[in-house]
């Protein structure tokens, strides 16, 4: 993977393997946002490419001067269909984004958008249609994995993973991006995607998925020995995501933003580093905060020079009653 160019799922697979993400991803990152003045047509881009600057150790509330979570929690994430919905969730909670009050959508919003909308077989259909499909399941379950326990969110949940269950056994899952995508689901749920409820004629989900790794060290999508890169970048996310389960070190998408350091006043005053929950806006797309406050007006020196005026407007008016008095004694 890393002899091709990195996009945002292979640095987050990167990432989650233990490997080295080049530093030119967040560099090229930085310049397409830039060119793009923070603004993508596709509601997906901007959420693909805040996880991808969170695996890289950026900060995407601050990405070449624009912020990319505001523009997630601000944006039209139905515009796609529930693939916006699902990952709007997920890229705002990879970091644990805190949400302003009066932003167009939260946590709950998006939960609730999700959750009406599945089928009664127990599966989701990317353009909200009663014809589920498997891939646009598992996305949205791993959407749903933090809040699986909730009441209301564990029935669906049950019912989904069911629904992925009879589709393994009987055979629905028929290439490397869709199992992969599965296994990812699962292993934020914290279910075995190796064991029973997954495996079928002694062959689980995660041998399935490797059964389209070729000599290369590539996936292909459906079966051969040619390698493709948008394959291998979900296979091995796959893949990333079982180990994580495996070793219980969380999911796929826990990206903690990386603690930042505010620009220094001058030389006496220390850097504080932000807390990792919390979005920091240093500069947005319409405006600069600066660092420096505006004085406050000199009030002070307005008062005293105005008591000065008054005591020598009191004398000249006391020399004139003098001289007055004195001329008509």
């Amino acid at each position: 993977m890393v002899n091709h160019q990195v996009s945002e799922w292979e640095a987050i697979a990167l990432n989650k393997a233990g490997k080295t993400i080049p530093t030119s991803y967040l560099e090229n990152v930085k310049k397409v946002v830039q060119e793009n003045q923070g603004k993508f047509r596709l509601i997906t881009d901007t959420e693909r490419y805040t996880l991808g600057i969170l695996a890289a150790g950026g900060d995407p509330t601050n990405i070449g001067g624009y912020n990319l979570v505001e523009s997630i929690y601000n944006g039209n994430v139905t515009k796609q269909g529930l693939n916006g919905v699902a990952y709007a969730l997920i890229a705002l909670d990879s970091a644990k984004f805190k949400i302003p009050d009066l932003a167009t959508w939260n946590r709950d919003k998006l939960l609730a958008q999700l959750l009406q909308k599945q089928n009664k077989d127990g599966g989701w259909a990317w353009d909200e249609s009663t014809n589920s499909d498997i891939d646009t399941t598992g996305m949205i379950l791993t959407a749903l994995a933090p809040y699986k326990n909730q009441t209301g969110v564990k029935e669906k949940v049950d019912a989904a993973v069911q629904y992925l269950s009879t589709h393994y056994q009987n055979a629905k899952i028929d290439n490397s991006s869709t199992a992969a995508q599965v296994v990812i689901a699962l292993s934020a749920l914290g279910i075995d995607a190796n064991g029973s409820l997954f495996t079928k004629e002694n062959n689980s989900l995660v041998q399935y998925l490797l059964s389209f790794q070729n000599k290369d060290g590539g996936f292909d999508w459906k079966g051969g020995d040619v390698s493709d890169v948008f394959s291998t970048a979900e296979g091995i996310q796959g893949l990333a995501a079982y180990q994580l389960y495996a070793t219980g070190k969380g999911s796929l998408y826990q990206l903690p933003l990386a603690a930042q350091t505010t620009v220094k006043e001058n030389s006496t005053t220390p850097a504080v580093k932000q807390p990792l929950t919390q979005s920091v806006v240093v500069e947005s797309s319409n405006s600069k905060v600066s660092t420096k406050g505006n004085p406050l007006p000199n009030t002070a020196t307005n008062t005293y020079n105005l008591l000065i005026l008054g005591i020598f407007l009191m004398m000249i008016g006391l020399v004139f009653y003098l001289r007055e008095k004195k001329r008509n004694a």
